[in-house]
């Protein structure tokens, strides 16, 4: 007697699958604007002539800024250095990449804490990678990082003379008075983060608008971020009064 056809294995196709087979068009994504591009900090300021190096005698590196913030800047400082004020700029313009390995340097320095934990404490004075303002080479750090250094002698008597001075020049503290409850969310006061406003706010504007994709980022603790989309909104719109 005959023996019945085989039937198909896994890995064998039946004859007419091909002739059924759609081929779907490709999905075609958006352009990402200039601006968005730089408002996340996927550019290169070598070789993008919005930005320019600040001079070696203002900065403890090559800094790059964009060009009306260096010279801002520079005039600021030449008037504190009259006044007798020491200033120097130890932080710009930062890339995406670097913001995301601060991030996951931070990460990996609090390994004693739930993924939770390492989130809030890298948020505290860190900002996930696509959200800095440092990305916008609007935004200065002056001195030292530390807040311990702003509450000496020296440093209250450079942070209020830049309290007083720094406005004429454009430049604005980020982030103060949440420690006074003048501002909810967002980063710890930093007296030592300041920011072209003409600049840097239609930036933060564009940022704001575009939450919703940015925080689907390829970073550590990616979903923890993911699940508190309000508060991550916050450390880019819980700035101080006077760069809104």
């Amino acid at each position: 007697p005959k023996k019945p056809p085989t039937p198909p294995t896994e890995t064998q196709q039946l004859p007419d699958t091909k002739d059924r087979t759609v081929e779907k068009p490709p999905v075609r994504t958006p352009p990402i604007s200039s601006e968005l591009l730089l408002a996340s900090g996927m550019v290169k300021p070598v070789s993008d002539a919005r930005f320019v190096l600040l001079p070696a005698t203002d900065s403890s590196k090559n800094i790059y800024v964009q060009k009306p913030v260096q010279i801002a800047v520079v005039k600021m400082m030449d008037a504190a250095r009259a006044d007798g004020i020491e200033l120097k700029v130890i932080s710009g313009f930062r890339s995406y990449r670097e913001q995301k390995a601060i991030w996951q340097r931070k990460w990996d320095a609090n390994e004693g804490l739930d993924d939770i934990g390492r989130v809030n404490q890298i948020l505290k004075f860190s900002s996930m990678p696509g959200i800095s303002r440092h990305h916008w080479g609007t935004d200065v750090d002056f001195n030292n990082l530390e807040p311990a250094y702003w509450r000496s002698e020296k440093g209250v008597r450079i942070q209020q003379w830049l309290r007083q001075n720094a406005p004429s020049f454009g430049f604005f503290l980020s982030f103060s008075g949440k420690a006074q409850g003048k501002r909810s969310g967002g980063y710890e006061d930093e007296a030592w983060h300041w920011s072209y406003r003409a600049i840097a706010l239609p930036l933060q504007n564009l940022r704001s608008a575009n939450m919703d994709n940015i925080l689907h980022q390829p970073i550590t603790g990616q979903d923890v971020v993911l699940n508190m989309p309000e508060r991550m909104r916050a450390y880019v719109n819980s700035v101080a009064g006077s760069c809104q």
